[in-house]
């Protein structure tokens, strides 16, 4: 996947670059903004790549761009993915060995080309970083945090969906059982650094369409707070099976020991304390047994992507910039 540079020297030619959007965040109208950032990839690397997932009722759209900008790889998905899955999805197709997710609203050319030069240079994922949000959005930025701590995710107020992996962090990030999550909010893990970038233009989506966007995440945060929900639950299921059986001992003991009981008393208690441990014990098995099937459930990759459309001749562009005739060569060697 070559480019068309103009100063060959300047070029770096140690990476293949994968430039990732999704029709969520490209339209195309948007053909501008994506032309001058291959341009100016084109400056900076000889070998980059442009992956563009879009609904396959929306093809005929993408036709222009394909014509307008080298180097595109355009897969078509089934309509009504999800975006985030989108997101995956590029990013599972992209063979570059820096990979790039973003879209037009975040940064420049220069800060998603610097983005890319430190993911690489010091192996490590370099999330996009916004604007500090407004004083009346702090309160949500918290709770958003808290949420995406206990989820076990880095959900930073102000980071922006634009987010550049090294090849081998982002295998690690697509193994994580929540991928979509993942790409979106680094995961807390001590394997995978991690460090961040200002973008000096950042225009967050609005209106209805936006916020319900913000809604879904949301919500999926609070699905991945199960297992420590579950935990929560576990213990304290336990505690009430450990309180039953005492209270089952205390009930056997006034009853061996006590000669005067109030009628109806000591059955009531017997009725309480077996009550009490068995639902504890029930709902400790329950708790205990999901987070066993929830350790062992491992995403299912479907098959999501429809077709693939692109416009790439890696060898043949080589082939002309080395000035190597092939057929010739050949001839040669039979003489």
């Amino acid at each position: 996947m070559t480019g068309a540079p103009s100063n060959r020297a300047t070029l770096r030619e140690d990476l293949l670059v994968s430039f990732c959007l999704t029709d969520a965040e490209t339209t195309p109208d948007s053909g501008d903004w994506v032309a001058m950032l291959v341009q100016q990839l084109g400056t900076k690397f000889r070998f980059f790549e442009v992956v563009v997932v879009a609904e396959e009722n929306r093809a005929d759209a993408y036709q222009s761009l394909m014509q307008q900008i080298p180097n595109l790889r355009l897969f078509l998905v089934h309509e009504g993915l999800a975006v985030y899955r989108k997101r995956v999805v590029a990013v599972s197709e992209a063979i570059g060995d820096v990979v790039l997710l973003t879209s037009p609203t975040d940064g420049t050319a220069d800060e998603l080309v610097a983005m890319i030069e430190i993911a690489a240079d010091r192996g490590t994922v370099v999330t996009g970083q916004g604007d500090q949000p407004r004083a009346s959005k702090i309160l949500t930025g918290r709770a958003l945090f808290a949420l995406g701590y206990l989820a076990g995710f880095q959900a930073i107020a102000g980071s922006t969906a634009t987010i550049a992996l090294p090849r081998t962090l982002l295998n690690r990030m697509l193994d994580h059982a929540a991928p979509e999550l993942a790409l979106r909010f680094v995961p807390r893990d001590t394997r995978i650094p991690t460090m961040m970038q200002m973008l000096s233009r950042s225009d967050r989506q609005r209106g209805w369409e936006g916020a319900g966007r913000r809604v879904r995440l949301a919500y999926t945060l609070l699905t991945y707070i199960a297992p420590v929900i579950l935990i929560v639950v576990s213990m304290a299921s336990a505690l009430l099976t450990l309180l039953g059986l005492f209270y089952s001992l205390y009930v056997v003991g006034i009853w061996a020991f006590k000669a005067n009981i109030e009628p109806g008393w000591l059955t009531l208690s017997v009725v309480l304390s077996l009550t009490s441990t068995f639902l504890g014990a029930s709902i400790f098995g329950l708790s205990i047994g999901m987070q066993h099937l929830l350790t062992l459930n491992r995403k299912g990759r479907g098959d999501e992507v429809a077709r693939e459309m692109n416009r790439i001749d890696l060898y043949g562009q080589l082939a002309q910039e080395l000035n190597v005739d092939l057929d010739a060569a050949w001839e040669r060697t039979k003489t």
